[in-house]
């Protein structure tokens, strides 16, 4: 009997869609055998490999020593015990079991390795100069989670079970989606004139120069879902509600233009009343949407900040005594 082992993955982490690929290393992998003849054709599959239960679709035996497998994608909830999306979601295990010719498992030649491979949530890096966009999107979603969701009591939830046991959220009622769009402000742009000097905050003795500060108005669409249409009007009663009383969103500062803060308020405003969807009632769901934009945000552009030294110091020249330094307060 040849017990195999898995020593390590090359990568133990990937993106919870699945379809990167990953070398395990181990020992004692079975590997296939080759027909000769015309056309060459290899035996059936010798290795099975399962990530979190679910098995790999693409299993290929390099050596005795090395496999290269496909995962699957993540199959469980997303969300944490608070609702709250996952950036990381708990490793799984990984386990490697040698096939006999009739396709089942050889008994006792099976490897596991718990918490071996972790998925995560793809997420894009936000370009450099929509820096503090991104972190004010981030913030409002999360507030608006928690402020209306809270709001109604009645919630209703779909999933299914798989076939391994692990149940996979489908929808959640009520919801809140939404997209997020970003235009140039300029009409702030024209009362700022886009520039901005701050201290550099690494040396006291000069200032930074920001040519042409760009002012933007982050638009979210938001869709607030219920199972009906009283539950769904309660959706965005809570949401105007919760701006009316607190028009602004506090949102992580862009430390660049302000070094010493650590949050800056942006305004918010409803720039369209709730639209009832047609057709949503067709599915036993009613659906609104509204337009709520964030105004105010300022970042910086792409082009290399400007340094301007702080004089504070200068030189004069007499006669009598030469040069002596002269303190400017």
């Amino acid at each position: 009997m040849a017990i195999p082992t898995i020593t390590s993955l090359d990568s133990t982490t990937g993106p919870a869609v699945g379809g990167n690929r990953v070398n395990i290393i181990g020992t004692n992998f079975k590997t296939p055998t080759v027909t000769i003849g015309i056309p060459v054709v290899e035996d059936i599959p010798t290795v099975s490999v399962t990530f979190n239960g679910i098995a790999c679709e693409t299993v290929k035996v390099l050596s005795a020593t090395e496999l290269s497998v496909v995962p699957p994608w993540y199959r469980g909830s997303t969300r944490d015990a608070n609702h709250k999306e996952r950036d990381q979601h708990p490793a799984v295990t990984v386990v490697v079991s040698n096939l006999a010719s009739t396709g089942l498992v050889i008994a006792g030649e099976v490897a596991t390795r718990a918490s071996a491979y972790t998925y995560e949530r793809w997420r894009l890096g936000p370009p450099q100069q929509y820096g503090a966009l991104i972190g004010v999107a981030e913030a409002w979603i999360e507030r608006l989670r928690r402020e209306v969701c809270k709001s109604v009591n009645l919630t209703y939830s779909a999933n299914y079970t798989d076939a391994t046991g692990v149940v996979v959220d489908l929808a959640e009622i009520p919801s809140v989606s939404m997209t997020m769009r970003m235009r140039r402000d300029r009409e702030v742009e024209y009362q700022n004139q886009g520039d901005l000097i701050v201290e550099d905050p690494a040396d006291t003795e000069r200032y930074l120069v920001f040519r042409g500060l760009r002012t933007y108005i982050v638009s979210f669409d938001i869709i607030l879902a219920g199972r009906g249409f009283v539950e769904a009007m309660a959706l965005c009663d809570a949401l105007q509600d919760s701006i009316e009383i607190e028009p602004y969103l506090n949102g992580p500062a862009n430390t660049d233009i302000w070094p010493d803060r650590q949050y800056e308020a942006y305004n918010i405003e409803v720039a369209q009343e709730p639209i009832q969807l047609a057709g949503e009632r067709a599915w036993n769901m009613c659906s609104f949407s509204i337009q709520v934009d964030i105004l105010g945000v300022r970042v910086m552009p792409q082009s290399p900040r400007e340094r301007i030294w702080q004089i504070n110091k200068f030189y004069v020249c007499e006669r009598s005594t030469g040069y002596r330094q002269v303190e400017v307060s």
